[in-house]
């Protein structure tokens, strides 16, 4: 395995068609499917938990305004939800 410092859908798809021994069409198959179903369960507000990395789970943030401190201006930012990533082994 080559050195990579970050982890991308096409040298993912590629390492799992190397460490499987199948091909690089397969390798995406089981990658695609993998997130997919990891996207649909954090979708249905689950949390996806993953050995030795952490558990990924969603947050719902409030609505809130704020001051832009260049010019005083005042920004109202909706409600939204985000994904956070709790760990302890990393």
């Amino acid at each position: 395995m080559e050195e990579t410092k970050n982890l991308t859908k096409t040298s993912a798809v590629k390492l799992l068609a190397e460490k499987l021994n199948i091909s690089q069409v397969q390798a995406k198959v089981v990658f695609e499917t993998t997130v997919g179903l990891m996207k649909e369960t954090l979708q249905a507000g689950g949390d996806v938990r993953i050995p030795g990395i952490g558990r990924i789970y969603t947050a719902n943030l409030a609505a809130r305004s704020y001051t832009v401190p260049g010019t005083g201006k005042i920004v109202n930012k909706p409600a939204r939800t985000k994904f956070k990533l709790a760990s302890k082994s990393l």
